[in-house]
């Protein structure tokens, strides 16, 4: 068997004691030089306190809590959201930004203010605009914190770094509002260019149908005497009954024309303001309450309309029972047409029928824009709830660099190390020096 390796002792018995018994001697020998050695420790970090470059240390907790679906969010295991993710909070410090923070608050000048004169001694010649960016993607520091934001910066003065750390919340707040905001903005903008768009081209065919009807009928006359007599137009013989009813009827369809339209408007009108009140205010809000009566009392007027147009209908059974026609009945006299003036020839009938078709997706547009704006409004309102500055970024009382109290401590532990070390290897050498001299003596005749 091999045998069992013993490493050898560190110290040899009695040498420990020895050395304690050696260094306490020492200084009890060398009291001054040790005195003096830690008060030259001392003084020097004292009076190197004025000199030492100062640092204040500024930060700010903002919440984030971004829309499920929105861009740079964090999931826990489950699938919910659980706050930004980390790249998505280093946007508010990309080159860009950090150049503008750097020109706004002309941290090139102040750098070179506010640094202390020990930094004055070793760095000469002041920073550029390049030192400066460089400077702040070390010391300015967006890290999440769950679902708070902590945005951190040191600066040798304190309103300064104040400042570059509220510019570094607005970017932040502003690269949210652009990730969740911005397309929703962008969606309802291209949904009412395209409803202006078919609005346009509505718009374009019905005056081309129009022109093209004017100029079939430009020169025709009417083809009976009964459409001259309701008219009043054939010579000296027109039917009074029939031109005082065609007259009335006329009136009639305007009236409940212009009745349903003010509706129709006001209606629309209601609906829009509906829309916005639902995303912003509370189901029993007042103002959303009297929007919805006012809806409601809207009824009353369809049922004013429905009543004039069942009366309408009943003197048109008049007018047409004593002889009189229904194309009779436009502002502009036009009664009865002969057969060639039909307005039913392909071109027509085209653009009528894309007119149909165009106004039916602008009526789909339409409906898509009120939907996509009460999405942005809702949007816009809950913005503001979940993205909030809970700790607005303050000037602290005092530097984070130098700390007083513990720079004197380590001063005073340095200075006692430094005065034992000196001691023992003064005592050291000074005891080698002594035994040769008496190894010298011993030697001599």
């Amino acid at each position: 068997m091999a045998d069992n390796f013993t490493a050898p002792p560190l110290f040899e018995p009695g040498e420990l004691r020895a050395w304690a018994g050696f260094a306490g001697g020492a200084l009890k020998r060398r009291r001054k030089l040790a005195l003096e050695v830690f008060v030259f420790v001392v003084a020097a970090t004292v009076l190197a306190l004025p000199l030492l470059p100062r640092r204040y240390h500024v930060e700010a907790k903002v919440l984030a809590l971004p829309s499920d679906g929105a861009p740079g969010v964090a999931r826990q295991s489950s699938g919910d959201p659980a706050g930004l993710l980390e790249s998505a909070a280093q946007v508010a410090l990309t080159h860009e930004n950090l150049v503008s923070i750097v020109r706004a608050q002309d941290l090139v000048s102040k750098w070179d203010a506010d640094r202390g004169r020990l930094s004055h001694l070793w760095h000469r010649t002041a920073p550029t605009e390049r030192d400066l960016v460089r400077r702040l993607q070390k010391t300015l520091t967006v890290k999440v914190k769950g679902e708070e934001v902590l945005i951190a910066f040191d600066w040798p003065e304190p309103q300064t770094a104040v400042a570059v750390v509220e510019a570094a919340q607005k970017n932040l707040l502003a690269a949210r509002r652009e990730a969740e905001l911005s397309p929703l903005e962008r969606k309802a903008t291209s949904l009412e260019q395209s409803a202006a768009e078919a609005q346009k081209r509505v718009d374009l065919l019905t005056s081309r149908v129009t022109t093209a009807v004017r100029l079939k009928r430009r020169g025709a006359r009417a083809a009976t005497v009964r459409a001259l007599q309701a008219d009043g137009k054939f010579r000296d013989l027109p039917d009074p009954a029939l031109a005082s009813q065609r007259l009335e009827l006329i009136g009639r369809r305007r009236a409940i024309a212009e009745l349903e339209e003010t509706r129709q408007k006001r209606l629309s009108e209601l609906n829009a303001t509906l829309a916005e009140q639902r995303a912003t205010l509370g189901p029993e809000n007042a103002a959303l309450q009297e929007t919805q009566q006012k809806i409601a009392s809207l009824a009353a007027d369809q049922a004013r309309i429905d009543r004039m147009r069942a009366d309408e209908q009943t003197l048109l059974a008049t007018y047409v029972r004593g002889g009189g026609r229904e194309t009779e009945l436009s502002a502009e006299p036009g009664p009865a047409w002969p057969a060639e003036l039909k307005e039913d020839d392909p071109a027509v009938a085209f653009d009528k029928a894309r007119i149909a078709m165009e106004e039916s997706n602008l009526s789909r547009l339409q409906a898509e824009v009120a939907d996509a704006r009460q999405a942005l409004a809702a949007a816009q309102v809950s913005f503001e709830s979940r993205y909030m500055v809970m700790t607005p970024p303050e000037a602290p009382d005092g530097p984070s660099f130098p700390n007083v109290p513990l720079l004197l401590l380590a001063a005073v532990l340095g200075g006692a190390l430094a005065a034992s070390i000196g001691v023992i290897a003064a005592e050291a050498l000074g005891g080698e020096a002594r035994a040769e001299e008496r190894l010298a003596l011993a030697e001599a005749p």
